[in-house]
């Protein structure tokens, strides 16, 4: 076939050259070129097409949606259709700290605010340290397959910032199964407003935000007009500052509700808690009612800019507060040598803007407030208030890819009056993968 089509090239060629020939010999030659041509057009009549083979279904693992993006097949398995996500990160965070920042020797891997040491301390002088971690860098994976009683769905989230300083260590950062309305596992508490967490680099983020993850079982109520009820019993977790051979006894669940609106450009929540604090041991035996409300959310602005923000105040809420985990601030006696427990007052509260300067370029500034009242059963070089800033600027070069800078300003105060504050630049690479 390709033979004849190259005669016919030739031919036509040759007229081209032979346009001084004489007029019957040009007829000639025309009428030579109107059969070849029929016999073209003769053949590839008779020429059966070759059968295309069909696709494996096994060649490809994926499907075009709407928008003709190719996402993955659900797979099969017991016959149910069962989608499979499973996606992650890489970050890689070099820090530099100007002053200091850890009341011990090891460098402080997040910006925890509550961890910097009063002026004229010995930890104070351990300034000017540069660290590098890839703690941030997470695992998920989820499942999900509908059922009669709504969708099923289990995820599990795992992460290496076990410990705020050193290198990677392994945690379960989330656990959990839902089926429908009904949630059981590991997940961020319900107190927690995650749409309020503004876009930072630093790990910790605004220190009044209520960053904790519970195991717990949850019920989510769907209401007319974008609201949604959510009730949770919690995992308690009682953080006390009690007298020698007295401890925490955690004898009743948090009690959380929180109500939701979500119309299109916005995410608006409101939260309240109740927790039984309890202590016991050594001749000491006492109890104190916690509890706690917040209101937050992300509002969107102009374009793609948004606005997270975020307030809670309460009594007890040191387990809440992530500046003040670990510091024993939901309750002390009122007093030294008292026999009764006192839930601690605390109010916290953050904002965040985000500003897109280009399609891949965009930037978030926040500030955060925490403020403690402590009773006279502390002692005074306890935890009083804390501030932090912080502003960024972040590249993708490719959806996947986020790299970028960050400036970090803190203060902590204590209750003796002792004070201290950090400064720190980030700078952050991220990988994000996704199937």
């Amino acid at each position: 076939m390709r033979f004849l089509r190259y005669v016919l090239c030739l031919l036509l060629v040759s007229i081209f050259f032979a346009a001084t020939a004489k007029a019957d010999e040009l007829e000639e030659i025309k009428a030579q070129i109107r059969k070849l041509q029929e016999r073209v057009e003769q053949l590839e009549a008779e020429r059966k097409p070759e059968p295309i083979p069909p696709k494996s279904q096994d060649s490809d693992n994926s499907i075009e949606d709407a928008s003709g993006e190719k996402t993955p097949k659900p797979l099969n398995i017991f016959g149910k259709s069962v989608k499979l996500t499973f996606y992650g990160t890489l970050q890689t965070d070099v820090m530099h700290d100007f002053q200091t920042l850890g009341l011990g020797d090891s460098f402080i891997n997040e910006f925890i605010t509550g961890e910097i040491p009063v002026r004229g301390s010995e930890a104070a002088q351990k300034d000017n340290r540069t660290g590098f971690s890839v703690n941030q860098s997470n695992v998920n994976l989820g499942l999900e397959t509908p059922t009669d009683y709504g969708s099923m769905k289990v995820f599990t989230e795992i992460n290496f910032a076990k410990n705020i300083s050193g290198g990677p260590a392994f945690q379960l950062y989330q656990g959990y199964g839902a089926l429908g309305p009904f949630l059981a596992g590991k997940a961020w508490s319900t107190f927690t407003d995650t749409t309020a967490i503004p876009d930072t680099l630093d790990y910790e983020g605004p220190q009044a935000i209520p960053e904790v993850r519970h195991v717990m079982l949850r019920w989510t109520q769907p209401l007319p007009r974008d609201l949604s009820l959510i009730f949770a019993l919690e995992e308690p977790v009682a953080e006390l500052t009690l007298p020698a051979g007295a401890s925490a006894v955690n004898r009743f669940p948090d009690v959380i509700t929180r109500l939701q609106f979500e119309p299109p450009w916005a995410t608006l929540n409101a939260s309240g808690l109740y927790r039984r604090l309890h202590g016991e041991g050594g001749g000491f035996d006492a109890s104190a009612n916690g509890w706690g409300v917040q209101l937050g959310g992300n509002i969107d602005t102009f374009g793609k800019d948004s606005f997270q923000f975020g307030a809670l105040y309460g009594h007890g809420l040191g387990h809440y507060i992530q500046d003040t985990q670990g510091y024993g601030l939901d309750a002390a006696p009122s007093a030294p040598g008292a026999s009764d427990l006192e839930a601690i007052p605390a109010f916290g509260g953050w904002v965040g803007y985000q500003h897109w300067w280009t399609e891949t370029l965009r930037s978030t500034a926040t500030y955060g407030y925490v403020r403690l009242w402590n009773n006279a059963g502390l002692p005074e070089d306890t935890y009083k208030r804390t501030t932090y800033v912080s502003a960024n600027i972040i590249w993708s070069p490719w959806r996947p890819v986020d790299m970028g800078f960050e400036y970090l300003y803190g203060e902590r105060q204590t209750e003796s009056a002792g004070d201290g504050r950090n400064s720190r630049l980030q700078f952050s690479v991220k990988f994000n993968f996704e199937k």
